[in-house]
């Protein structure tokens, strides 16, 4: 005869919970909004920034949502003129722009928009 041995109960098992899928990262656009964005009107050039003779170029980095609408604007590399930067942002929050798809899918897209601000003469 072997002895019996008492053995506890052992404690059910942890459920398993998934964690939840992550958001779908942007899709990094390689050109700038030109394709993407058939619609731009361009910036308007602001009145003292030409009679003081602010010229440069202000690169954005531009989110579009699913449906193509712009969703946010960043200054990555300013103008180094506040007014000017502010004339690119004004402008590029109208831009039209076609869904970007990935896999039959729409999906958020991100862009780096570069706009010169150039004076004749200069």
């Amino acid at each position: 005869d072997e002895p019996l041995v008492y053995v506890p109960p052992q404690p059910p098992p942890e459920p398993v919970v998934e964690a939840p899928p992550l958001p779908p990262q942007p899709v990094v656009l390689t050109r700038e909004l030109a394709v993407s964005c058939p619609n731009r009107s361009p910036p308007e050039y602001p009145t003292t920034s030409v009679r003081m003779h602010e010229h440069g170029t202000v690169v954005l980095r531009v989110v579009l949502g699913e449906n193509g609408r712009v969703e946010s604007i960043e200054v990555k590399t300013s103008s180094g003129y506040r007014r000017l930067d502010d004339a690119a942002i004004r402008a590029v929050k109208t831009w039209k722009c076609e869904p970007s798809i990935q896999n039959g899918i729409t999906v958020r897209a991100v862009a780096m928009q570069p706009i010169n601000f150039t004076l004749a003469g200069d």
